[in-house]
């Protein structure tokens, strides 16, 4: 699952509407999404034609701790996409939270509590830099910044950065972000704006920017703007548009990075047994049987499948791989399988879980690892431990 946030403190630079149009079309290729408006304008609720006023729990509601975020979804407005609506009550909470231990943390505690797992989740945060947008960074894999043609968007891009900063100096956590021009005009100055960002995300010591610039340039379209106005995304409205042939390029630019993230482990995968396999500088986790697995420990801040690849089979049903594509040499995890959390049936090694029970212990510096197709050497080897199996082949 990977969780990309929208962020850039300028409004009117497409943000929202390309987290609402974004997330359309994950969904339209089947992804399973989950879009979370952390904007108190409400915006991204209403593109997706919700009232936020008419229902009674929103995010207000997970951040404070009144409700589960689980409570709050509107499920598939569209097909394959859910909504965690936010209204105005949202913009009050940085100063109720004012002063309480680790405030920055309320979005990723209450996804570490979500009893289902989505194949992306994107965030629509606020167009400011304040305790909301740390929020979404604090859970984000990636960050997209919206760049229209105006030197405060590229302003907006420098403060994010230095946000960024602060963020792994506090917590270690490290992001990559992705610039993306929305809304451009032919006018010289869109051209030099996107010319501006070629150059920024070209620079040897720019060493943050490691998502580079989107190919894709989101054009004005007067359809975009009747959609939005109309309550439904793009794709869905008119799919024939200018701007919904730019969101969907941008989809297919998303997904493509996660088929380039697989294809160097997808034929070590299939040689893998049951177990744990140190793969690539991570670690391949496989099963035998139909259940849902997830996956949540110390290297995804115990969110669910969080930073974790899920390769697809040759036959689906029979058996589940996940990739995690880095890992520490010693982590403690957990897993859901079926909804029930449990230690790995396939590791016997254990450690004590600091809310009770045990967790499984992910060893990576004294085994041998998979080879890759290109045979490159590795310091670790498969470790696989059968656990007991039902009749049918899968987790007892």
């Amino acid at each position: 699952m990977r969780i990309i946030a929208l962020i850039n403190q300028k409004g009117g630079c497409g943000k929202t509407t390309t987290a609402v149009n974004l997330s359309a079309c994950l969904a339209h290729h089947g992804k399973k999404v989950l879009l979370i408006d952390l904007d108190p304008q409400g915006h991204a609720s209403l593109a997706l034609g919700v009232s936020p006023e008419e229902i009674s729990f929103r995010m207000a509601s997970v951040l404070s701790q009144e409700a589960a975020i689980e409570e709050i979804l509107i499920k598939g407005p569209y097909p394959g996409l859910d909504l965690a609506p936010s209204n105005l009550r949202l913009a009050a909470l940085e100063q109720q939270l004012s002063g309480l231990p680790q405030r920055e943390e309320r979005l990723l505690e209450s996804l570490r509590r979500l009893p289902w797992s989505y194949d992306l989740i994107v965030i629509d945060a606020p167009p400011s830099l304040g305790l909301l947008s740390f929020n979404a960074l604090r859970v984000a894999d990636e960050v997209i910044v919206p760049v229209d043609a105006s030197a405060f968007s590229l302003h907006g891009l420098n403060r994010l950065l230095d946000t960024l900063d602060l963020l792994q100096e506090r917590t270690g956590q490290t992001i990559d972000v992705s610039a993306l021009a929305t809304l451009s005009s032919k006018t010289r100055f869109a051209q030099e704006v996107v010319e501006i960002l070629d150059k920024r995300f070209a620079e040897d010591d720019v060493n943050r920017l490691h998502g580079g610039r989107l190919r894709t340039v989101i054009r004005s379209n007067t359809h975009l703007r009747e959609a939005t106005r109309s309550g439904v995304p793009i794709v869905h409205y008119d799919p024939h548009a200018i701007a919904a042939h730019d969101y969907e390029a941008l989809a297919q630019e998303i997904l493509q990075r996660e088929r380039e993230a697989l294809l160097p482990v997808q034929g070590a995968a299939q040689e893998a047994l049951p177990g744990f396999s140190p793969l690539a500088g991570g670690a391949l986790f496989t099963w035998i049987g139909p259940e849902d697995v997830a996956i949540a420990g110390e290297f995804n801040d115990w969110i669910p499948d969080r930073k974790i690849y899920s390769i697809p089979g040759e036959r689906e049903g029979e058996n589940v791989q996940k990739w995690l594509p880095f890992a520490a040499p010693r982590s403690a995890y957990r897993l859901r399988i079926d909804g029930v959390w449990r230690e790995d049936p396939y590791n016997p090694r254990r450690v004590e879980h600091p809310i009770g029970g045990s967790s499984s212990v992910l060893e990576l510096s004294d085994s041998v690892a998979l080879s890759l197709p290109e045979k490159q050497p590795s310091h670790a080897s498969v470790v696989a431990w059968k656990a007991p199996m039902s009749k049918t082949g899968s987790l007892d």
